[in-house]
C-alpha cells in the first residue's frame, strides 16, 4: 500500500486525535489540543517554519508529526504519533527522515526533541539516530532531551 506524507488539514484532526487516544500511544501523550492543531494548519499555509504533516496509507491517516523550524537554526519536534496497528513498520522513521530532510533544506543545524523518561519513545529516538543530550525537570516529570546535528 502506498504511503504519503502531506501537510495536515483541519479535517485531519479527528483521525490524529483517534491515534493519540489509542492505548498504546497514551503514555507519550497527554492530549492533542484542537486549537494548537488548527493554529499549525493555519500558520503552515503562510509560514513554512510551522510543520504539521500527516502520514496516509491508502487515503487513511496512520500518523502525524508537529515541529517548528526555529529562527536560531534549531528544529524542535513537538509531537510524533503512529497508529498502534502500524507500529514497527518504519512509519515513524519515515516521518523523522522527512523532517530531517526539510530541516537540512532550510539549513537548520540541530534537531531536538524532549520526551518523558521511562517510555517507549526513548528507544525510538535512539533508533532513529538522535543522541541523548541530557535530562531535565519539566512541569510534572523528568524528560530526556535528544539532539542530533544535521
Amino acid at each position: 500500500m502506498s504511503v504519503t506524507i502531506s501537510p495536515a488539514r483541519s479535517g485531519d484532526y479527528a483521525d490524529c486525535k483517534r491515534i493519540v487516544n489509542q492505548k498504546a500511544n497514551r503514555e507519550g501523550f497527554g492530549f492533542l489540543m484542537r486549537s494548537v492543531f488548527d493554529d499549525y494548519v493555519k500558520r503552515g499555509t503562510k509560514d513554512t517554519r510551522y510543520v504539521l504533516c500527516v502520514l496516509k496509507a491508502g487515503g487513511t491517516v496512520i500518523g502525524f508529526m508537529r515541529a517548528l523550524h526555529r529562527l536560531d537554526g534549531q528544529t524542535t519536534l513537538h509531537e510524533i504519533c503512529i497508529d498502534s496497528a502500524c507500529h514497527g513498520q518504519g512509519h515513524g522513521r519515515q516521518l523523522i527522515a522527512h523532517l530531517k530532510a526539510d530541516a537540512k533544506r532550510r539549513t537548520q543545524h540541530t534537531l531536538l526533541v524532549k520526551t518523558p523518561q521511562g517510555i517507549a519513545a526513548n528507544a525510538f529516538y535512539k533508533a532513529v539516530g538522535l543522541r541523548l543530550s541530557h535530562a531535565e525537570k519539566a512541569k510534572v516529570r523528568m524528560v530526556n532531551v535528544y539532539k542530533t546535528i544535521l
